[in-house]
């Protein structure tokens, strides 16, 4: 038998209780003395269902107190498998992604996706690689959603090496996150399940969209993208280290860059199972990918063992409650209390 709570503490809280009980009774008695209400007759028959009376009170607090320490009875280990899969957001930070036709932006956007995915996983490790003209890893593999909302959040096209959009390298940070996974302790167990999900506008040649896609056929990788924009596109806003747009990226002529939604090179990409979702100005959601998600097989990750045991609190709450109603029923000194013939 086993307690799920300390029962010193509850024997703490019941003594007081069963002494103030006790005191109490000890008032009401001596004014029914004073006061003439009981005669002398029956005095020997309540002293002794004082005694009576104090015993079956000492016991139900026992029970309860008994109770209130919540036994446990027959412990049992049961085995419970945890299963899940390995998924690698790359989040492109491309300048283009500050464009404005997807409010507030279309980093925004992306970052208000990627949170509704992660409040719905459970169980499943999540990387974070981020993109420009390089890919970085931000994340490794891991089932610490918070950590990776801080760092979806701090994710700022500023603080990216080179320029640029490359979808390659993108992809090869995807890969390399997943092949530093800790290997499994069985040899023959199968290999866990992979997915990237690539959050981008698109803007990238079609040679890289060509060979990020045999890439991630070659690692047996179900790919899936997001296209974030419009066709019509947006004008590129350049801040400040204050955070104040100052002007709008130009080319070397001078001219306005208009940033557009490639999703044709995002309808290219993905592999296996994989498809694209688009998310435009007041459509489209990650719901559906998580709804995908969902329908990919999960590999065993391990066993969580735990022991089970069977509630028994009610039995001594249950024994206490039939010793009162008893206690209340019955009560050999009640015909003594009649109208004392003394008593005017």
């Amino acid at each position: 038998m086993e307690w799920a709570a300390p029962e010193y503490i509850w024997i703490l809280i019941g003594l007081p209780v069963v002494v103030g009980l006790f005191a109490w009774a000890q008032r009401q008695r001596q004014a029914a003395y004073a006061h003439g209400w009981i005669s002398e007759d029956v005095r020997p028959t309540l002293r002794w269902r004082r005694q009576v009376q104090a015993a079956v009170v000492t016991i139900v607090v026992a029970l309860l107190v008994l109770g209130l320490a919540r036994p446990r009875m027959g412990g049992a280990e049961r085995e419970v498998e945890q299963r899940g899969l390995d998924l690698v957001v790359a989040l492109d930070l491309s300048r283009s992604m500050q464009a404005e036709d997807i409010a507030p932006t279309r980093l925004d956007r992306a970052r208000n996706e990627l949170h509704g995915v992660l409040d719905q996983l459970a169980g499943d490790r999540v990387a974070l690689v981020v993109f420009a003209g390089s890919g970085l890893l931000q994340a490794p593999l891991t089932t610490d959603y918070a950590a990776l909302r801080s760092l979806l959040d701090a994710a700022d096209p500023a603080s990216m090496p080179a320029p640029g959009s490359n979808v390659e390298a993108a992809l090869q940070g995807a890969t390399n996150a997943l092949d530093a996974r800790d290997t499994p302790s069985d040899p023959n167990a199968p290999p866990r399940a992979q997915a990237v999900l690539l959050l981008s506008d698109g803007e990238f040649h079609d040679g890289e969209v060509e060979a990020a896609r045999a890439q991630a056929q070659s690692n047996d990788i179900a790919l899936y993208t997001a296209g974030i924009g419009t066709e019509n596109g947006a004008r590129i806003p350049i801040y400040n280290e204050n955070g104040t747009r100052t002007h709008w990226l130009r080319e070397d002529n001078g001219s306005i860059v208009t940033s557009r939604l490639n999703a044709d090179g995002l309808r290219a990409l993905p592999t296996g199972p994989g498809r694209y979702y688009e998310l435009g100005p007041a459509t489209g959601s990650l719901s559906a990918f998580v709804d995908d998600l969902r329908g990919l097989e999960r590999s065993l990750i391990g066993i969580e063992r735990f022991d089970t045991y069977y509630e028994g609190f009610w039995i001594p709450l249950a024994l206490a409650l039939a010793l009162l109603l008893v206690d209340t029923a019955w009560d050999p000194a009640r015909p003594a209390f009649a109208t004392n013939p003394a008593t005017p």
